[in-house]
């Protein structure tokens, strides 16, 4: 274990943020799960709108969690898909679940 000082060296804060924000964790669920289009995202995550799907898409953007591509064809389609910074927070989200799942029922 680590005392207070060498804990506050680690830079936990911004995955905090990141995961903290509303809505944050069903949509990098969703898109682990496979989903990668804004509206089967819209589609899958019930309650959310799609102004707040769009603002946290364009967070994730920013962070570097999700790259927005898009297609040659027309009309031209938009995928978000995470990145290797992304993908590596499926086994943080994972254990949250868990968490939340045994403690929080």
């Amino acid at each position: 274990m680590c005392d207070h000082l060498e804990f506050m060296q680690y830079p936990i804060d911004d995955s905090v943020k990141a995961l903290g924000r509303r809505w944050a964790g069903p949509i990098l669920l969703e898109m682990i799960s496979g989903r990668d289009r804004f509206n089967t995202l819209l589609a899958g995550i019930k309650g959310i709108n799609a102004r707040t799907l769009a603002a946290r898409l364009r967070e994730f953007e920013k962070l570097g969690l999700v790259e927005r591509k898009t297609g040659t064809s027309s009309p031209e389609r938009v995928h978000y898909v995470l990145t290797e910074k992304g993908k590596a927070m499926r086994h943080l989200l994972r254990d949250i679940v868990s968490f939340s799942l045994r403690w929080h029922r």
